[in-house]
């Protein structure tokens, strides 16, 4: 199930991460999707390596290509760097990744 096109009234640009290189990640080329963006919501996140940082808002897209951490969304408000990627897939519930972003 995917969140109604009503409810995502923002687009949002990245490039995405194909894989790993010998420099780092492979990026591919820009992609454009619809999505949700809400800035001022401040939330401290734990990332994997157990550091926190604070997130002042959040990217809402459909399941798919996702940007990685450090990547650069570009939105309507700017540009934002991308910290973690949380997937929510549940059968009676729209399935959608929230980018945290700062």
């Amino acid at each position: 199930m995917r969140i109604p096109k009503r409810y995502m009234p923002h687009t949002v640009t990245f490039r995405p991460v194909l894989g790993e290189g010998a420099d780092g990640p492979v990026l591919g080329d820009p992609v454009t999707v619809r999505a949700y963006v809400e800035q001022g919501s401040a939330v401290v996140i734990k990332l994997t390596d157990g550091k926190e940082i604070t997130s002042t808002g959040f990217v809402i897209i459909d399941p798919g290509l996702a940007p990685a951490p450090e990547s650069i969304l570009e939105t309507s408000q700017g540009a934002a760097r991308v910290i973690k990627n949380e997937i929510f897939d549940h059968p009676d519930a729209p399935s959608h990744i929230k980018i945290r972003i700062i």
